[in-house]
């Protein structure tokens, strides 16, 4: 469902992780922005020959230098918390501090939270093994089968989905930081779209389609 995004309606702004921008480009879906996080040498792989590209980029202070480095499209740092050197750069600049989770996902999640943004609408966040693969084809880190990990979650059709520790403990992050949201914080509307994966509490249930409608 991936072209439904085409059809998002003005005003709706649509925040892609780095590892589907490739796949998005490729099917002439233009982010309103991309989000990376990863410190690892391996994230550049996604953006390696769209340098160029003029999606602007949201990313943690700690992400791979070379992204920045290389990266021609506006730029906008995030400081997180828990990271003494970014901690004392936000206070130096009197900026807010986002919580990382560990994960592009959750810093997507506690920055659009923090923005209080209307609604939120998560498409493809599967955080578990669909059909025993780990990520969707055709993105920048490919769709690899993973071997039984006796990890296993609820899953957003009923019965059980396996998992991995990783995955698990980002849902958790996610469901912990949705039921400790503030006060102005519980108008974000949360919605789960990506019709599979994992059961997340603390998020409506609907297809894409319906999301986008809304």
């Amino acid at each position: 469902n991936i072209r439904q995004l085409r059809e998002k309606t003005e005003g709706t702004l649509l925040v892609a992780v780095g590892t589907v921008l490739k796949k998005l480009l490729h099917e002439n879906v233009i982010p309103d922005y991309v989000i990376m996080t990863d410190a690892n040498e391996s994230i550049y792989r996604q953006i390696e020959d769209i340098e160029e590209s003029d999606v602007p980029l949201i990313f943690l202070s700690t992400v791979y230098s070379k992204v920045t480095q290389n990266y021609k499209g506006k730029k906008y740092m995030l400081c997180q918390s828990g990271f003494a050197p970014s901690e004392k750069y936000a206070k130096a600049k009197e900026i807010p501090l986002v919580n990382s989770g560990g994960s592009v996902i959750t810093v997507a999640l506690d920055m659009c939270l923090q923005l209080q943004v209307s609604q939120i609408i998560f498409v493809g966040l599967d955080l578990a093994y669909t059909n025993h693969l780990d990520h969707a084809a055709e993105t920048a880190e490919q769709a690899a089968v993973v071997q039984e990990t006796g990890v296993f979650v609820d899953a957003a059709d009923g019965g059980k989905i396996a998992t991995g520790k990783n995955l698990r403990l980002y849902l958790k992050w996610i469901e912990n930081r949705l039921a400790k949201r503030t006060d102005r914080e519980q108008q974000v509307r949360v919605i789960d779209a990506t019709e599979g994966g994992a059961y997340k509490k603390g998020m409506e249930q609907m297809t894409l389609q319906q999301a986008l409608q809304e």
